[in-house]
């Protein structure tokens, strides 16, 4: 009989995914794996009515069907470029096309974990604050909008201390957390072809990382004094993580969000102000949660791979 395993739909390249299957194996997982489907030229797929899911690769077929999980962390499809223009654009859309459509369809047994349908609910940027207010999370004073005039008169009304955020960025193109100024007032002019989030800002006191897994939370305080990560200390290379526990019913409310996002791992960015308000700023279904491994020795990735084996 085979032993439990797991796949990670994942850049080959991802640290985070290698450190979950370095766990696995040394649960004695051996088969779990990463999938990179970027790799294509040396990865071909099949699903028939009858076969459902079969991978060929250099290392022999793979049924996927016989995973105990699949985690879908950070799907790479293929950038096809050995054509003209149209005909690469038409080729990586149906590719990636092809393989959404299979992995939807697996989707009803649970097998998939951070699921395509969970994905898009839980990247969405409104269903995010909705979720969090919902259960009773403080969240800021927010709006999105391509509208100047809405923008500014969003600005004006809370004294020009609103901070700015994107939509997620592209891989050429990453936008932090900034703050807007009245000096920003042309700049606003540019959102009717760009939509932005505009938030008020909320007067830092601290910052949280909280990371879950199925039902597991890590909890950390971010500590950094780099200037300029006053506004999102994700710029600060040297920012360090201490273990903190946020109290029952804080952790209670993360995982309702989560559960109702369909989440099986995520990572949530917390804020504190100085009079103690616990306010949610966001999630992210594939969010970044090593440095905090390593700052704190909390066991994040054998935690993921447990769950994926279905041992915890």
């Amino acid at each position: 009989m085979l032993e439990p395993y797991f796949v990670v739909l994942a850049p080959k390249e991802d640290i985070h995914a290698q450190a979950v299957v370095r766990e696995a194996h040394l649960l004695g997982s051996n088969s779990s794996c990463i999938i990179d489907f970027s790799d294509h030229e040396n990865l071909e797929f099949l699903w028939s009515s009858r076969e459902k899911l079969i991978l060929e690769t250099p290392n022999g077929d793979q049924d996927l069907l016989r995973a105990q999980s699949i985690w879908w962390r950070r799907f790479a499809t293929p950038n096809i470029s050995k054509f003209d223009l149209q005909t690469n654009e038409y080729c990586s859309s149906e590719y990636r096309s092809a393989l959404q459509s299979i992995f939807r369809a697996l989707e009803t047994d649970g097998r998939i974990k951070n699921c395509l349908t969970a994905r898009q609910l839980g990247n969405s940027k409104v269903s995010q604050l909705e979720t969090a207010q919902k259960h009773g999370l403080n969240i800021p004073e927010t709006i999105i909008t391509n509208s100047p005039e809405k923008a500014l008169d969003f600005a004006e009304s809370n004294d020009w201390n609103i901070v700015a955020k994107g939509f997620g960025g592209t891989k050429e193109r990453y936008s932090p957390t900034q703050q807007i100024t009245l000096e920003d007032e042309l700049r606003l002019q540019s959102l009717v072809s760009s939509p932005i989030i505009l938030q008020k800002r909320v007067r830092r006191g601290r910052d949280y990382r909280v990371t879950v897994v199925n039902n597991q939370i890590f909890s950390a305080a971010i500590e950094t004094d780099f200037p300029g990560a006053k506004i999102d200390w994700r710029l600060d290379a040297a920012a360090t993580c201490v273990d903190i526990d946020l109290g029952e019913r804080v952790n209670s409310t993360i995982l309702k969000i989560t559960k109702e996002l369909g989440l099986f791992f995520c990572t949530i960015d917390l804020i504190e102000d100085p009079e103690g308000s616990l306010f949610f700023l966001e999630v992210n279904e594939s969010g970044q949660f090593l440095f905090v491994e390593i700052d704190t020795g909390m066991k994040i990735s054998e935690a993921v791979a447990r769950g994926l084996l279905g041992l915890g």
